[in-house]
């Protein structure tokens, strides 16, 4: 980019001792594994109290878990001499992790089971629809707006509104109290497969991506997960216009759909 950069071999640094210098490290990255410790032991605390209260309630930990989860994830890139901590904090996300599946499984089961008690949704119903979204899409919102339009409905139109509203004059997806949303620990994409019984082999395994992405529970372990997403990210970066942005989306998702169709 024209620039220019400097490079500086430092062999040492104010006289401190190799070990000296990684305890600096570790003092600083132990005081971030702390909060997240301690935000685990209070999110511990919700989960328990969760359990009497209603989906509603319940479906808002896993946005709670997804932001200590990003903390988590962001500390550890910055350990680079894994302070002792951080398997102790990893542990207690784990925890947190598990005990928020459990929970949020009853209700994937709950909904399932309505869903096979009545016909699947009719593609032939959906064509040529305005499809609502919230702003700055992401890998949910993009993968299952490509979904719909490789898959349910060919002529769609996307709209997208402000994060707080709540009515769409359309049929919405990912968004509150959306006609298309999360189901349990289903994200957006896994929804949209069950309600129209979608049976592909490879869509079933970009809805795992999608998944481990979106919810970031390590549910699927997917080796693609991390890229996918930092190429995404990298998009949202570049195109600020959220139509581009889709448009571009889509190309990513294409290109997974033939590399998983081997």
């Amino acid at each position: 980019m024209k620039g220019e950069a400097t490079l500086v071999k430092v062999e040492n640094i104010e006289n401190l001792k190799d070990n000296d210098v990684i305890k600096l490290f570790h003092k600083t990255r132990d005081e971030d594994y702390r909060l997240i410790i301690n935000k685990c032991i209070s999110f511990s605390k919700k989960i328990s109290a969760a359990r009497n209260k209603g989906v509603e309630n319940q479906l808002k930990l896993r946005d709670e878990l997804k932001v200590i989860a990003n903390q988590l994830n962001s500390t550890k890139e910055i350990d680079y001499f894994k302070s002792p901590l951080s398997q102790k904090a990893q542990n207690a996300f784990n925890t947190c992790m598990k005990d928020t599946s459990r929970l949020l499984n009853k209700i994937t089961t709950s909904v399932d089971k309505k869903m096979t008690e009545k016909e699947a949704l009719k593609k032939k119903d959906f064509q040529g629809g305005k499809w609502v979204t919230r702003k700055r899409p992401h890998v949910d919102r993009i993968a299952t707006a490509w979904l719909i339009k490789r898959f349910i409905d060919p002529k769609a139109k996307f709209v997208f509104v402000h994060e707080d509203t709540t009515k769409a004059n359309g049929i919405s997806f990912d968004m509150f109290q959306g006609k298309f949303s999360h189901q349990g620990d289903n994200c957006t994409f896994e929804t949209m497969l069950n309600r129209f019984n979608i049976k592909n082999e490879i869509l079933k395994n970009i809805s795992e991506i999608v998944h481990d992405i979106d919810l970031k529970d390590e549910k699927f372990r997917r080796n693609e997960a991390k890229g996918i997403d930092c190429i995404l990210r990298g998009l949202m970066e570049e195109f600020k216009n959220d139509n581009e942005l889709l448009k571009k989306g889509f190309e990513v998702f294409e290109a997974l759909y033939a590399a998983l169709n081997k």
